[in-house]
Order: C-alpha cells, then sequence, then structure tokens
C-alpha cells in the first residue's frame, strides 16, 4: 500500500472523527464512541473495497484495521456485519478458507444478535457453500435450509431463489434428481424477477442439466439455449461457453454436426474467459466427437493436446481422461497392445487421484479391450477386480444410508418432543385457569411470586455488582497492561538512556522494534514479515537477529507468535469477547488457521486454550464473589 492512499484513509478516519465529535453533544460517551467507531470502519471499508481488486492484500489490511476498531464497539450493527462479509469475501478471493469461515461464523452471530436477518441469510449461504466446497455436504445441507427458512421469514424472494438453487444441487448430487428438478423450477420462479443475470442463467443450466439427467433431451436444449441466451445478453462468458457445450454433448450422438458448431462457438469464447480448465474441458468433447466422427487424426491430436496441457497444469484426473482418449483412438485402429498401455496408466493415475468414478469408467474400458484381443484369463482377473472395487465403496453408500437414517430418526424424535411439550403446555394452562377460581390460593402464589421476584432481584443485583467489577478491573488493566516481552532489559535501557547507542545499532533497532510492536501492534495481521518489519524500521533482517538476540528472542516468528499468545490471552478471559469462539478470537488475535494457534498457545502456556479461558474465568469470578 503506497503512501498516499494511507495518507487519502488517515485524512478520511480524521474527518469522520471530528464529524462524530461535532454531533456528540447529544448523545452518551458510549453512543459517542460507538459513532466514531462506526464512521472509522465505513471509511477504512470503503477504502478496501476500491483496493481489493487491484491490490487484495492492501486491502486486506485495510479491513484487519477496520475489525480492531469494529472490536471497540460494544453493540453490534449492519455495519459491523457488513465488515465480517466483506472481509470474508476478500479471504475467498485470496484462498484463506478457514479465516473466510471464521469470519463469516462472527458475522452470522452478530446478525443475529442485532435481528439482521438480510445478512444473516447471506451469511448462512456463503457458509454453506464453503462446507460444500470442502466436502461437508450434510452440513452444507443444514446450513441451507436454515438460510431458506429466514429467506422466507423476512419474504425476500431473491435469496429464497438462491437457496433452494443451493439445495437443488445438493440433491442432484445425491442422485435424486426429482426433488433437486422441483427445487430448480422453483428457484426460477423466485429468480424470474430478479437482475441477477448471470444467477439466472447458471439455474438454467441447472435446469437442463437435470432433465439431461432424467432423459428429457427437448427440455434439456430448451434450458440450455435459454442459458446461453441469458449469459449473451449479460456478456457472463463462463455461463455461456457451458451452456454452449451442454448442447454440443447433449446432441453427440443425434445431431454430431449440430455438436460441433455449438463445441467450437464455445471454444472461440474461451479468449474471454481466461480460464484455462474450462478450454481443456472444451477439448476433450471435441476430440470425443472426431473420435466418433473417425476422425483419428484430428481426435488425436486434441487429445494429446488435453494430455500435455494437463501435465502442465498438474491435473491428474485430466492426463487420466487423455489417456482413456487415446487408447480409444488405438482401439479403433485395432493397436491393442498400445491401448493397454494407455488404459492402464490412466487407472494407476486415477487410483492416485482418488477418483472412484473414473476409475471404474477406465476399468470397464480396459475389460472391453482384453476381450477384443482375447485375452480371457486377464479379462476374467478384470472382472474380478471391478467387482472387488465396487464392494470397496459399499462402506461409503451404507455410511451414507445410516446418516440419512440418522438424520430421520432425529426429526422424528424432535416432532415428538414438539408434541410432548405442546402437552405439557396445555395441561399447566388448564391448571392455571382451575386455580384461578380459588382467591386463597392466588393470594398465596402471589405472595411465593413476590418472595421469589425479591430473591431473584437481590442475586441479579449481586451478579451485576461483580460482572461491573469484572469489567472495571479489565478496563483499568486494558489501560496500565504492559506485555511482558515489550519491555527492555535494564543494561539495553541503561546503555540507551545514557545516550551512548548509535543509531542503526542492534540496540536501537530494538528500541524502534519494541515501540513499533506496542503501538500499532503489526503482529495481529496473519501476514506479518520479517523483512516488511525491518523494511518499516529502515534496517536489515541481520541486524533485526541481532536486536532479536539481545531481547533473548531466538527468531522473529517464535517472537511474534509470543506477542499473538498474549493478545489471545486477553481476549479469551475479556468478559466482552465471553461468547466468541475460540476460532474467531484466535483469527483477531493474528493467527492464520486454528491448528498454528493451538501449537503456539500450548508450547508457551503449557494449556489449551479452552483449559486456559474456564481457568481464569473460574478464578476472577470467584475473586468478584467474595469482594
Amino acid at each position: 500500500m503506497n503512501r498516499t492512499i494511507l495518507q487519502s484513509v488517515a485524512y478520511k478516519i480524521l474527518v469522520a472523527g471530528l464529524l462524530s465529535t461535532a454531533a456528540c453533544h447529544s448523545y452518551s460517551d458510549k453512543q459517542c464512541s460507538d459513532d466514531k467507531n462506526r464512521r472509522a470502519v465505513e471509511t477504512l471499508m470503503t477504502t478496501a473495497q476500491g483496493l481489493s481488486a487491484s491490490s487484495p492484500d492492501s486491502a486486506l489490511k485495510l479491513l484487519y484495521q477496520a475489525r480492531r476498531k469494529a472490536s471497540q464497539q460494544i453493540s453490534p450493527d449492519t455495519v459491523t456485519v457488513n465488515l465480517f462479509l466483506t472481509l470474508a469475501r476478500l479471504q475467498i478471493t485470496t484462498s484463506q478458507p478457514d479465516s473466510a469461515l471464521a469470519s463469516l461464523s462472527r458475522a452470522g452471530s452478530l446478525a443475529r444478535q442485532s435481528n439482521d436477518s438480510l445478512n444473516l441469510c447471506r451469511a448462512l449461504l456463503q457458509i454453506a457453500e464453503l462446507h460444500q466446497n470442502n466436502g461437508n455436504v450434510w452440513l452444507s445441507r443444514d446450513y441451507l435450509n436454515e438460510a431458506l427458512a429466514v429467506s422466507e421469514k423476512i419474504n425476500n424472494r431473491y435469496l429464497q431463489g438462491v437457496a433452494r438453487n443451493y439445495l437443488g444441487l445438493f440433491y442432484s448430487d445425491r442422485g435424486d434428481k426429482q426433488r433437486a428438478l422441483e427445487l430448480f423450477l422453483e428457484a426460477y420462479k423466485f429468480f424470474s424477477t430478479s437482475n441477477d443475470s448471470s444467477g439466472l442463467a447458471g439455474l438454467f443450466i441447472n435446469i437442463g442439466n437435470t432433465f439431461e439427467a432424467i432423459g428429457s433431451t427437448e427440455e434439456a436444449a430448451y434450458y440450455y439455449r435459454k442459458a446461453a441466451l441469458k449469459a449473451s445478453n449479460n456478456h457472463d462468458f463462463f455461463n455461456q461457453i457451458a451452456a454452449l457445450r451442454n448442447i454440443g454433448i447433449l446432441f453427440r450422438y443425434s445431431k454430431p454436426d449440430s455438436a460441433l458448431f455449438f463445441l467450437l462457438k464455445a471454444d472461440s469464447l474461451e479468449p474471454n474467459s481466461s480460464n484455462p480448465v474450462s478450454a481443456l474441458i472444451g477439448k476433450f468433447n471435441r476430440a470425443n466427437l472426431h473420435l466418433d466422427r473417425k476422425e483419428y487424426k484430428t481426435a488425436s491430436k486434441l487429445f494429446a493436446e488435453v494430455y500435455e496441457s494437463s501435465v502442465h497444469l498438474g491435473i491428474t484426473a485430466g492426463v487420466a481422461r487423455a489417456l482413456s482418449g487415446i487408447a480409444s483412438v488405438e482401439e479403433d485402429q485395432l493397436n491393442y497392445p498400445k491401448a493397454l498401455a494407455s488404459v492402464n496408466q490412466a487407472i494407476s493415475l486415477a487410483d492416485s487421484a482418488g477418483d472412484a468414478s473414473l476409475k471404474t469408467d477406465l476399468m470397464k474400458q480396459k475389460l472391453g479391450i482384453l476381450k477384443k484381443t482375447g485375452m480371457l484369463a486377464e479379462a476374467l482377473n478384470t472382472s474380478e477386480e471391478i467387482s472387488t472395487f465396487r464392494d470397496s465403496l459399499l462402506p461409503v453408500e451404507k455410511q451414507t444410508a445410516i446418516h440419512q437414517m440418522e438424520r430421520l430418526f432425529q426429526v422424528q424424535q424432535q416432532n415428538s418432543e414438539n408434541q410432548l411439550l405442546r402437552l405439557q403446555v396445555e395441561q399447566q394452562a388448564a391448571m392455571l385457569l382451575a386455580r384461578q377460581k380459588f382467591i386463597v390460593a392466588l393470594m398465596i402464589g402471589a405472595i411465593v411470586l413476590v418472595v421469589l421476584f425479591w430473591r431473584m432481584y437481590l442475586l441479579y443485583t449481586d451478579r451485576k455488582k461483580a460482572y461491573n467489577a469484572l469489567i472495571k478491573q479489565y478496563r483499568k488493566e486494558d489501560e496500565t497492561r504492559l506485555i511482558p516481552q515489550l519491555i527492555l532489559s535494564k543494561p539495553v535501557q541503561n546503555e540507551i538512556d545514557s545516550g551512548s547507542v548509535k543509531p542503526g545499532s542492534p540496540e536501537d533497532v530494538l528500541s524502534r522494534l519494541l515501540n513499533y510492536l506496542e503501538t500499532e501492534k503489526p503482529y495481529l495481521d496473519p501476514k506479518l514479515k520479517a523483512e516488511t518489519v525491518a523494511e518499516r524500521l529502515e534496517t536489515n533482517q541481520r541486524t533485526l537477529n541481532l536486536a532479536l538476540k539481545l531481547h533473548q528472542q531466538s527468531n522473529f516468528s517464535a517472537f511474534i507468535s509470543q506477542l499473538r499468545v498474549e493478545e489471545a490471552k486477553r481476549l479469551l478471559v475479556h468478559p466482552k469477547f465471553r461468547n466468541y469462539t475460540i476460532a474467531a478470537l484466535a483469527a483477531d488475535a493474528g493467527f492464520g488457521s486454528k491448528q498454528s494457534f493451538y501449537n503456539a498457545f500450548e508450547q508457551f502456556t503449557g494449556l489449551k486454550p479452552a483449559t486456559y479461558r474456564t481457568l481464569i474465568y473460574q478464578k476472577n469470578s470467584a475473586s468478584a464473589t467474595s469482594k
């Protein structure tokens, strides 16, 4: 981030602060502080959004600053929720899925606290998508169902459509095409009034895929064409290419000439999409079409290009499929030894990639080649291998069925509990109505209630006093708190006080380093590097390392981890963050992942974070109660 941008951000924050100060005369101190922080967060968010495309790292730094500002705000609001949603989107863009999931969880939690149902629904949809990408399909479905319920509650038609579209993909992947089609068509009703042309084009493709899967070719072609037209009008090359390519694959056997036309049309748009994987898929489909037309020279050339590109991009499944295509060409030309060699190599690659479906298809292809060559013994062995491999996959299917049965049992159990609860409520209402006839019983009940309320009030007052004492204690500690690792040793401090330290010496660098770490807390940035700190202090890494050795620190990474652990310890026991998850607090303390946080915390404290938090809360609660 250059100096001009930083100056601009600082100026905007200063102006926002002055405007907030001018309005503080009519607000309480807390409201005034919240207003200042809110304006600063909005300014940082606006600047970060402008930088997100050109300089995502600089935008992330600004959003981390905004997050620290937002943490000082006592009451959550829409601005804070939008901050974490924006931060999550940028973390996804920069390949930080764990951090993005933590940010989305925080956004969802804050949205619940502030009754912001719209942003809660958005957070749930993004969390579901992340879980889907990580393979947690059942957890993803649970979040999608919750998002659908929230969107229906606020009557947001667009988000209802998005939730139904995602749920349709879930059921389609599970093989329930009929349920998937119902959800897709319901989503279309909600999407039809929105301006999201890209989302609508993607939905048309999903509908077409489902119709194709159930054998309705005409309906599939109809929706693919609608998707291509919608994407073309919106210059959405990704969905346009996908739609045209699906039409080509659909017409592969019935209309080969038309299929080739649509595939070539899709490939002609590839330069606009700049997606090498998409280009590979298009080339592979055209190669198969030329193979069907017995144009072996062209097919072999295209399969070879797919093979080379897949090797270059490191796509193992792509290499395996290219070898399968080459084997098919050799098989059609009766060159069985080469075909067997290619398909065996493809099977090995599919096995190493863990692609069970592809491996099964390749083994079937090998079986067909062996039968044509008359190698019946080898064919029998291959057939047995296919049967054994399928049996090995059965436990996964059984686990899926068991999970579905467990979910069904949980739903039935919940329904039974709800019915029992309703009966209990009805019985209590009947008993209360009967008791109302007895005045004496009412008077006794009133006296008992007064006594109970009085005792509850006394208990509440005691707990409130204890809580206020804790808050006062932590505020005082925050104001006077010194991190032990940032205090100079007496010999170095005496040498600096005497004025004998030369500028640029390790002692001088150590003094400026500790001051920089204490005032600006750069260690809260997960991407902080030694080079960045050395450049900030106008020195080199060698001098920086010498300064750390003076401070009895082994290396820069361990020193920064200590500071982050100290920050995490502060956040873990602070009453204001009591309901926050440990993963979220670890991210606030500057750790890039949950595992690195746990390792560092146990290394420097000897305790797990949850254990440390429980012990400190028990100690503080006992101390506050005794006072």
